[in-house]
């Protein structure tokens, strides 16, 4: 505004003298005018600072970050790579999982994945942790005999044990009557399919209905194709306080060699 008062005195003063002295004011209001400094680059009045912000502070503005794809790659659904889904299911028998980038899977409960594939889960079950066998009595030469196998995997299992390289043992119960008969319990196992370096393992005992006694045969070892038969020694007098009703108690387990399954042949008599 100093600008608008110099002029306009310089003007008065040049209309007292008119003439010549007229151009020299003007020309003059002219010059201080244009010598009349404006807003400096980033003063509040500079038109290229944005109103409410200071030109000397940095935009606080960040840019924007470029469009990426980002994915955690240890998921069952991005396994390994982004969007690689782990074939299989997720049901009551098998559970999916990426572990170190690749694709597993978790076998629940008495499942088991016998053929190694991904895609059709722990297809296996094994039903026969415990069996209750029909009762005989002490004068059945003939018995009985049952089909069984251990199952075996490279698994991990949600149950204990986690690692099943040997499977479950397999347990049989079988209710032994007093008749008019000596008991001598006979037990054969036969291994009719095992991969090489794996053996069975059966314990026999003989439990007394009154449970005071308790009777056991030496434990034995089967290998592929082999035939063991074991003899519980049993007391010729005062076997169960008097009777020999009881039950006869037989486990098959496997014992080494590769994670597959075991098959068998279980024969008794009493």
């Amino acid at each position: 505004m100093r600008t608008m008062g110099r002029s306009a005195t310089i003007l008065r003063l040049a209309s007292r003298h008119p003439g010549p002295r007229l151009a020299l004011a003007v020309a003059a209001a002219l010059a201080l005018g244009a010598c009349e400094p404006g807003p400096a680059p980033g003063d509040p009045g500079d038109p290229s600072v944005p109103s409410g912000q200071d030109a000397a502070l940095p935009n606080s503005t960040p840019a924007p970050y470029p469009d990426v794809n980002i994915c955690r790659t240890d998921t069952v659904d991005s396994c390994g790579q982004c969007a690689y889904r782990c074939p299989g299911p997720d049901d009551a028998t098998t559970m999916r999982a990426c572990e170190g980038g690749r694709c597993e899977l978790v076998c629940r409960g008495t499942s088991y994945d016998l053929d190694g594939e991904l895609s059709n889960g722990c297809e296996t079950q094994d039903d026969l942790a415990e069996r209750q066998l029909t009762a005989i009595d002490d004068c059945d030469s003939s018995g009985g005999s049952v089909n069984g196998r251990i199952l075996a995997d490279t698994r991990r299992h949600t149950d204990a044990p986690t690692s099943r390289a040997d499977g479950a043992p397999d347990t049989y119960r079988i209710p032994i009557e007093d008749g008019v008969c000596y008991i001598d319990p006979q037990i054969t196992v036969q291994v009719v399919n095992a991969p090489p370096g794996a053996e069975l393992e059966l314990q026999a005992r003989f439990v007394c209905a009154d449970r005071a006694q308790d009777y056991r045969a030496a434990n034995i070892t089967v290998a592929n194709g082999q035939s063991k038969t074991v003899t519980i020694d049993m007391p010729t007098f005062a076997l169960c306080s008097g009777t020999d009703s009881g039950e006869l108690i037989l486990q098959v387990s496997k014992r080494g060699g590769p994670a597959r399954e075991v098959t068998y042949l279980l024969r008794y008599r009493s």
